[in-house]
């Protein structure tokens, strides 16, 4: 018997043969796709293929199939080829091929270039909901749970958007597991789950023994048997509630007539919360098992994060045998704490993670990865900053080029306070390449999420802000602090330099006076407005602020001599009040001139 492939390739092929070749191509593809998605004749795929790409060598359409049909068979190198010739071909336009592009990036551990591929998906169809959710695992995978999390909200908001309904509870379940506390997923569940209770109700399966063996077996009722079975039951009530009403209105009704079109619509209503209760227990039979499903996939995730592990720990030459791996080939011990450390990660299990993570350093200082991952779980999970920058640096060092461990490095040194650095920093990865601009807004986000009532967040955002040159938002922000009993002599210099930029310079001069002005802190927190204040005065250049300079920055040279540049700021402004000096000299008259105008 003929199959449905065979027949669209057989019209293909006189399509071509009548000298149509715009439709035998179209036909061909249609094969195409019936073979490789509902008969999975890879070799009849291929051929149908090569048929079209003969007739027209430039349709992408052709080279997007056959890369589908290499993924198919395990040759992720040559379909990545194949769907980036479709982008160029198409000017990054071919939604598919970008998705796919993403897929196989992540597959091979291109972590950065798969979000890249995913994010220009998104650009093209704000709508596709694994773009989003790929990027929320590709986050989770590096490290940055937070994001993560916040990608599959966006998911689950755009699939419930879309009607869909159970991919967006499934996401939802995911997010409440990994962080309970999340409100936001807590509010967007009840929302769906108001949804899904409503079209449920609209769904309910037919009454009587029939419809008990259909829910029995069935997992998932078909919509046609659910609406069949909703009219009915909706006739039946509106249909009680009628002759009810025709009954009443009837004169001559009797009382037990009315008795028994209540009693009607009393089973009719009965029978109605049965049904809904019967739906509700089938609906925690497919939650239980979307539950098992998510375990499952969990599972292989994990076992996928082991292989990798492992692929990175071979040696060299194993890599280049065209052969695949020697046998025998055994791993380092930093490399097996590394794999478990990534599986424990994948589970959840954070606590054992790091310890994994620390034997793998302990077994080998050098092993860039699991110094990150211990980086990120020491900045995210258990919080220590110290340790957190010095694992980063270290990681840095090792891996020079790696985007994600600048990016931790700066969350880790925000965390320090230390927002100033943590910003040139981004700032810098932002001038190398453009594509790494997104990193400060994603630091800026993370700052604001981070923003309740507290000062130190509060601060840090302030000061992130002003390093960005939002100097108006920077001010709101640092404005509600400046009267804490913690931060008032940090935030009044603070703002005292977004004061500054905004060229309001005695605005600004007020500020730096008054947080030296202000008394009871330690004298590093006086350090940066005395000089902030001392470089102010200095450039006004007349002698009385001259003087003002450099009793600050004696002020401040007395408390730390090593601090910035103070010395040569306090020669400086000797320099100037000398020169001037000198130059107010050269205009007093000379003793022999005054005897010679004597006489």
């Amino acid at each position: 018997m003929t199959s449905a492939g065979d027949q669209r390739f057989g019209a293909a092929e006189l399509l071509a043969q009548n000298g149509e070749a715009a439709k035998a191509v179209e036909a061909y593809l249609d094969a195409a796709t019936v073979f490789l998605n509902d008969e999975s004749d890879m070799e009849k795929m291929r051929r149908a293929c090569a048929a079209a790409y003969e007739l027209d060598p430039a349709s992408t359409d052709v080279m997007f199939l056959m890369g589908q049909a290499d993924v198919i068979e395990g040759k992720n190198q040559a379909a990545l080829t194949k769907f980036i010739e479709v982008l160029r071909r198409t000017g990054l336009r071919h939604v598919p091929a970008l998705f796919e592009t993403g897929c196989i990036y992540q597959a091979n551990g291109q972590y950065d270039q798969a979000i890249l591929a995913f994010k220009k998906t998104l650009d093209r169809d704000k709508t596709h909901v694994q773009a989003i959710v790929h990027i929320g695992q590709l986050h989770q995978t590096k490290g940055m749970l937070p994001e993560a999390l916040r990608y599959y909200i966006q998911a689950a908001e755009v699939a419930r958007e879309s009607g869909q309904l159970g991919t967006a509870r499934q996401l939802l379940h995911m997010v409440l597991a990994l962080d309970s506390g999340q409100q936001r997923a807590r509010h967007l569940m009840d929302d769906v789950e108001d949804q899904w209770t409503a079209n449920s109700l609209l769904q309910a399966p037919a009454l009587g023994a029939e419809a008990a063996d259909a829910l029995s077996t069935v997992v998932a009722p078909t919509d046609s048997v659910v609406k069949d079975a909703a009219g009915l039951l909706a006739d039946s009530i509106i249909k009680a509630r009628g002759e009810l009403a025709d009954v009443r209105a009837q004169s001559g009704a009797t009382s037990i007539e009315v008795a028994s079109v209540r009693e009607q619509l009393a089973g009719a209503e009965t029978a109605f919360a049965r049904s809904r209760q019967e739906l509700e227990g089938l609906d925690r039979q497919l939650r239980e098992g979307r539950e098992a499903l998510q375990a499952l996939i969990a599972e292989r995730a994990s076992l996928e994060l082991v292989v990798v592990a492992l692929a990175e720990s071979r040696p060299v030459e194993a890599e280049q045998s065209p052969d695949g791996p020697p046998l025998g080939l055994s791993v380092s011990p930093a490399a097996d704490h590394a794999a478990r450390g990534h599986l424990a990660l994948a589970e959840g299990d954070y606590r054992h993670a790091a310890d994994a993570f620390r034997l793998a350093i302990q077994a080998d200082p050098q092993h860039a990865d699991a110094a990150f991952q211990l980086g990120c779980l020491l900045t995210d999970r258990f919080p220590d900053y110290d340790a957190a920058e010095r694992l980063l640096k270290i990681a840095q060092q090792l891996r020079p080029h790696h985007v994600p461990t600048a990016f931790r490095l700066a969350v880790a040194q925000a965390e320090r306070n230390d927002v100033v650095v943590a910003v040139e920093s981004l700032t810098a990865l932002a001038r190398a390449h453009r594509s790494n601009a997104e990193l400060l807004d994603r630091f800026v986000e993370r700052l604001e999420s981070e923003v309740d009532e507290s000062p130190a967040a509060k601060y840090r955002l302030g000061i992130a802000y002003r390093e960005l040159g939002r100097l108006e938002e920077a001010l709101v922000v640092l404005q509600k602090i400046q009267r804490d009993s913690e931060f008032m002599v940090l935030s009044l210099n603070a703002i005292g330099l977004c004061l500054r930029r905004q060229g309001l310079d005695n605005a600004a001069a007020k500020r730096f006076k008054r947080a030296i002005g202000t008394p009871g802190y330690p004298d590093w927190q006086y350090n940066e407005a005395l000089y902030n204040f001392g470089e102010l005065c200095e450039l006004k250049a007349d002698p009385e602020s001259l003087s003002s300079a450099l009793s600050s920055f004696e002020d401040l040279y007395a408390q730390n001599c090593t601090y910035r540049d103070v010395g040569d700021r306090i020669r400086s402004v000797n320099g100037k009040l000398e020169a001037m000096k000198d130059s107010k000299l050269s205009w007093l008259p000379t003793r022999s001139a005054e005897a010679v105008n004597d006489r």
